[in-house]
């Protein structure tokens, strides 16, 4: 190798190491905990943003990222302080309502979750996900009216979701509105008419108005799309021989 070319390998090398050396940004910190968080490397993701923290105390990106990452560990207090911190800096931001009361949800703090989501909801009533996760809260609660009606507005956002139209349903069936239960599972099946569940719940709703003829024809539908289900089969077979009641 010629001098010359030794000379620009060192001046590359030492360029390097220059780079190197050089301190991350805040914007670099928040990158770099951007790439551990989607590689799954949560703590290291943590560590990252707490460096851009230090850095600029006031930012955003970071502080909800902690957040993010503390959900993930299942470390639910430490997530719910850096959701409120971050609530700090967007006050009125609804989603960071929602990411907060979910921490709380998660770490039995029902009543700090259920505030938290009805601040959710008044910022932004559009908002799906925080009438569905209001619904959950005063289901834990024990408060079905509410929960109900909180599942209610949030059909009413996306009037063609199965899943939220059977757990509506479901909550109807256990508060004995047997004809609003039996309109949501007709609905259900409407949308998605595979889902044995729904069969299910529509069999139990006509065991309960007296119709043994639907009830029987309900469970068996469940049973032939769900053949793995001897649920369904057997209480087809309970309404068929039995004296009804399940």
């Amino acid at each position: 190798m010629s001098t010359q070319a030794k000379l620009i390998v060192f001046i590359l090398a030492l360029a390097t190491i220059t780079v190197a050396q050089q301190p991350k940004t805040v914007e670099g910190h928040i990158q770099t905990g951007i790439a551990s968080q989607r590689a799954g490397k949560h703590q290291e993701a943590i560590q990252d943003f707490a460096a851009a923290l230090k850095l600029e105390p006031g930012n955003f990106v970071a502080q909800y990222g902690s957040g993010l990452s503390y959900m993930f560990l299942e470390k639910w207090d430490d997530a719910a302080a850096a959701f409120k911190a971050a609530l700090i800096l967007k006050a009125n931001d609804a989603f960071v309502h929602l990411s907060l009361a979910k921490a709380y949800g998660a770490g039995g703090r029902n009543s700090e979750a259920l505030n938290t989501l009805k601040n959710a909801v008044a910022l932004d009533p559009k908002l799906f996900e925080a009438h569905r996760a209001l619904a959950m809260v005063y289901a834990r609660l024990g408060r079905r009216d509410e929960a109900v009606r909180a599942l209610t507005e949030a059909a009413q956002l996306r009037p063609n979701d199965a899943d939220l139209l059977f757990e509506l349903g479901s909550l109807h069936l256990e508060g004995g509105s047997f004809q609003s239960a039996l309109e949501l599972f007709n609905r259900v099946i409407a949308v998605k008419p595979t889902m044995g569940m729904a069969h299910m719940g529509l069999g139990t709703v006509y065991v309960r108005l007296g119709d043994r003829r639907a009830a029987i024809a309900a469970f068996q539908q469940a049973a032939s799309l769900e053949p793995s289900n001897e649920e369904a089969l057997f209480l087809s077979w309970h309404v068929v021989w039995s004296g009804w009641k399940l």
